[in-house]
């Protein structure tokens, strides 16, 4: 039942929410009678999925958009049900990690034979190359940590071999900002090990700025020419030239931004032709290219793209969502926490990321997860059922 219900969630162009509904509904009453009790613990991410689901429902619907178009953000109010069952069934967190380091590895041994073997220019898995590397990184990230913290050597190194594997994978897209997601990951990573180290305090920001170093190194050496690209395309910028892949996300930003700006209350909505009637006054005043609003579906940037369709209710109903990652999360879930929130945070910079089926999925389910690895309201009640079956023993 909830393989199919999140397969569901995850299913990218189907027209099923509507039969996930139904099945949730035929779970609903036991999920009911423990919901007090879930709604302590994990409010705010309860609250979060509902806030960035409704409030996209129902702006949309404000701005006219067709019901069978809304299938996206009902993703997030049905995702709570998802939670709740969780929360209620519990799983194993040894087969939550293992489950995201092997599908990092898979991941990135894919997007590397789409490169190497089938010669593509970036790696795509059929979808697209921005959306695998945030995917790529957000995952491999965790695999990192739960490398640096799994408790047995062979372990360690399968998820350093998987972190690897997905690291590669990003570099075979070709998405930069993806690489950031990977240096704050790793950085943060660091500071997790060192404050549970042994290490005088003085010392500790040797080994910070070694792996600082190293991370750099690697990535320089491994996406110099994408990293050439991007100077040379900063350069253009500076000279006044937006014809390019940067040049093109500015034009978007600020077109975006405008449109927020112009319409703070409930923004434009997500009609392509609405938002290009509006923007044209934009166009024509900085001289921008009118495919940047034709040619893309959406602003490459979530903050932007949230703001300009839904003004600041849909901007701080995502900053919400973002923030209901980390928010009262139990002090051992904490850290894959913050990483999973990081990797977000910063790949929603560069990308519309709440526009991928794919990573509206990972953001779902991981979320959940992730603050579910320790749930004391779910060890307790197991306490309790098996004190009750060592009485009757």
């Amino acid at each position: 039942m909830f393989a199919f219900l999140t397969g569901i969630i995850a299913y990218e162009h189907g027209p099923f929410t509507a039969s996930l509904l139904l099945l949730a509904l035929a779970t609903l009453y036991p999920l009911a009678k423990e919901f007090p009790e879930t709604f302590r613990l994990h409010w705010p991410w309860i609250l979060g999925l509902m806030a960035y689901g409704g409030s996209s429902i129902a702006l949309g619907l404000l701005h006219g958009t067709p019901i069978d178009e809304l299938g996206k953000p009902l993703r997030f109010l049905l995702g709570v049900l998802v939670f709740l069952h969780l929360a209620r069934t519990g799983f194993s967190p040894a087969a939550f990690w293992w489950g995201v380091g092997l599908g990092a590895a898979v991941a990135g041994v894919l997007a590397i034979n789409e490169v190497v073997t089938e010669g593509a220019k970036r790696a795509t898995l059929g979808f697209n190359p921005v959306p695998l590397g945030l995917l790529l990184s957000t995952l491999g990230t965790l695999a990192l940590y739960r490398a640096a913290t799994h408790p047995r050597l062979p372990g360690v190194m399968a998820f350093f071999v998987f972190s690897g594997l997905a690291f590669s994978g990003t570099v075979a897209s070709g998405t930069r900002g993806a690489w950031l997601i990977w240096v704050v990951g790793a950085t943060l990573i660091a500071l997790f090990w060192l404050r549970r180290s042994t290490i005088r305090t003085s010392l500790k920001w040797i080994p910070l700025v070694i792996l600082l170093l190293g991370a750099t190194g690697i990535i320089w050496s491994t996406g110099h020419d994408r990293i050439d690209h991007s100077l040379d395309e900063i350069r253009l910028i500076q000279a006044g030239e937006l014809h390019s892949s940067l040049g093109t996300r500015i034009q978007m930003w600020h077109t975006g931004t405008e449109l927020g700006v112009r319409n703070p209350l409930t923004g434009l909505g997500s009609d392509r032709t609405d938002i290009y009637n509006a923007a044209k006054a934009i166009l024509d005043a900085h001289g921008y290219e009118p495919r940047i609003i034709t040619e893309f579906t959406h602003f490459h940037n979530q903050y932007i793209e949230s703001f300009a369709t839904f003004g600041l209710p849909g901007l701080l109903a995502w900053l919400a969502l973002l923030t209901a990652l980390v928010y009262k999360t139990a002090p051992p879930t904490r850290e894959p926490a913050i990483l999973v929130f990081s990797a977000f945070a910063i790949g929603a910079l560069f990308e519309s990321t709440m526009e991928a089926g794919r990573l509206i999925f990972m953001m779902i389910l991981v979320g959940s997860m992730v603050r579910l690895l320790h749930d004391p309201f779910r060890e307790q009640r197991a306490t309790h059922s098996n004190g009750r079956l060592n009485s009757a023993a």
